[in-house]
Formats: structure tokens, sequence, C-alpha cells
């Protein structure tokens, strides 16, 4: 499991969303994706009618000759001082092309063009709402859900507009859709090639040892410390090479169902430690940083290979400062 198993409180509420929502390609700005989030969330409860009951759950609101939204700028704004680039975000989008692929009759088609025309206030403040206007067939592909023969929805996937809201780097957003559009997956590989491409990163990362620093590493800890999903970057197999050349990666993913089900099990080992060796809540305390950063099988074998030293050696007097001391020990080479 990944260091520092911590999750910081964010509102997490998960919005089944068609799969080509979050497929959309389309070069927003860090804004412009909050923006994007929030027009899902906006349309959340007809979301939650058409998932539960099909299209014509929403017949009625997909009638209407525009779909009117009112989004707050403080929704997609973190400082007051932000309210002008929100307003100026929104302008711009209005203008940027995007792309949102479909099947229709088994035929794969594409819209293209903006998402909505935008009307607001010249001054923006903290109370400032924008009105934005989608064409109803547009909000159609937010909103409906491809049926298999049990009329049940597939191919969606569920994300949270908080988290999105949260994060403060464009490419982090991409892999966090990339990583819900995969999330009851257990690992998902992707090409070097692929995500260069899926994240539009160019020529800027020739290395990969820059794309690792700059784009790989900060997601991780972007995700881990907001993401209801998030990938294991101490993984072994994380790095897929070829010689010396790194090709491509395997995301691992975590939620929040592996985080409880990794602290069960360390509760486990904790549970043995006390009873074979009498361990405290003090000397539980000395290990803390092994339950925090090592996988739970790589604690459990440590513990097993301990326990075997301990009752083939009688000359170990102590096998309760044997233990602290070996597993402080191997979570300092753990972690180089």
């Amino acid at each position: 499991m990944s260091a520092k198993l911590e999750k910081s409180q964010v509102d997490l509420n998960l919005i089944p969303t068609p799969n080509r929502i979050l497929e959309v390609v389309a070069q927003f700005t860090v804004y412009q994706w909050r923006i994007y989030a929030t027009i899902i969330e906006l349309l959340e409860k007809e979301t939650k009618k058409s998932f539960e009951g099909g299209q014509l759950a929403i017949q009625s609101f997909l009638s209407q000759q525009t779909v009117v939204l009112s989004i707050p700028l403080r929704k997609i704004s973190t400082h007051a001082s932000d309210y002008r680039r929100a307003k100026r975000s929104l302008a711009e989008m209005s203008k940027i092309e995007c792309e949102i692929t479909y099947s229709e009759n088994g035929k794969g088609r594409v819209v293209t063009g903006s998402l909505f025309t935008v009307d607001m206030p010249l001054i923006p403040n903290w109370k400032s709402t924008a009105r934005i206007y989608i064409h109803p067939e547009v909000a159609k592909l937010f909103l409906t859900f491809r049926r298999n023969h049990k009329n049940d929805p597939i191919f969606y996937s569920r994300f949270s507009p908080n988290v999105v809201r949260k994060l403060t780097n464009v490419h982090v957003i991409k892999l966090y859709f990339l990583l819900c559009l995969w999330r009851n997956r257990d690992v998902i590989y992707k090409s070097i090639d692929d995500l260069y491409l899926m994240l539009n990163i160019g020529s800027k990362y020739a290395r990969f040892s820059d794309f690792n620093k700059h784009i790989i590493r900060p997601a991780y800890k972007a995700l881990l410390a907001i993401g209801d999903v998030w990938f294991d970057i101490e993984d072994p197999d994380f790095y897929k090479k070829e010689g010396a050349k790194t090709v491509g990666l395997n995301f691992k993913l975590l939620t929040k169902r592996h985080l409880e089900s990794h602290q069960t099990k360390v509760e486990s080992i904790k549970l043995m430690l006390i009873n074979a060796y009498q361990f405290k809540d003090i000397d539980l305390n000395k290990i803390a940083d092994v339950f925090a950063h090592m996988r739970y099988r790589d604690i459990n074998l440590k513990v097993l290979e301990l326990a075997d030293k301990i009752n083939s050696s009688p000359e170990i007097r102590s096998p309760k400062e044997y233990i602290i001391t070996s597993l402080n020990n191997e979570v300092k080479n753990y972690e180089k």
C-alpha cells in the first residue's frame, strides 16, 4: 500500500456519468475543467432520473428549447480575487471546441463544437452567477446511458465534482478521469506514448524521468490526499520496462474499499503482536511508520520471517525489541 494512508475529508458525492463525458477531448484549463465538473453536478438530479428510469424519465427536461443552468462563480473560484479569472474562463470556454463521441444504432458518431453560450455580469463578485445555455442534444449526451439487454445502464463511471474542484493541475484532472473510467478494475496498463497523447504533453517532457517527476508523482500525491480513487506508485510492477527504458505504467487502482481492507489486515497483524509478543500501545506506536508506509503483504511476510528467527534463535532474549528494531530498519530500506 502507498505511503500515508490518511485521507483528507472531501465531500465525495459520486455521480454516475456516461463514459463518453469523462472521455471528452478538449483543451480546457483547470478552471474550465472545474466548470465542466460543475455542469455535470448541476445536471445530477436529471442524471439520476435517467440512470434509474431511462431516457423517458427525462423526456420533458430534454424537450426544452434550451437547457439553462446557473453557476455561482464561487463554485469554481477558490478566492474572491479569482472571480475575474472564473468569468474569463467561462467566456473562453464558450468558444473552445470539444469532441464527445457516442454510439447511435451501433455506429460511432462524434459531436464537435462549444458546449454552451454564457450570460454573466460585467463586474463579478462573490454573489455573481453565470447563466449557461446548452442545446438539448448536447445535454442528452450528458444525461443518457447506453443499456444492455436487461435495460440496465452500461458504459458509465462515477466521479466526484468536488475532487475536480480541489485539483490544481490539468494533467492530474485528466488522470483522475482516467482512473474513474476504470475504478472497478484492479490494474490498468497505459503505455507512455498513450499517456503523452492523452495528456497532450507533446515534447515538453522528452525524458521519462522528467515526466515522472513533474506529472506522475504530483498526480499520485494529489489523488492520494483527496481523491476517491488513486493508484499505488510503490507497487513493484508500477513501472514496465524494456531494458533500461520505461515503456508503460501499471496503475494498480485503490479506493476507499481497498484502504479499509488494508487497515483491517493491519489490525490483524497488530493483534498477533499483542497476543504473541505482549505488545502494548506504546510498542505499536514505535512501529507506526511501518503500518503507514508498507504494504500489508510485505509487513506480514517480514513479521512471519522474524517469528521464525525468534523461534529458532534462543539467543534473541527480547523478541519484542528485536521485532521493533527489525521492522523499523525494514521500512527505512523500503522507502529508498
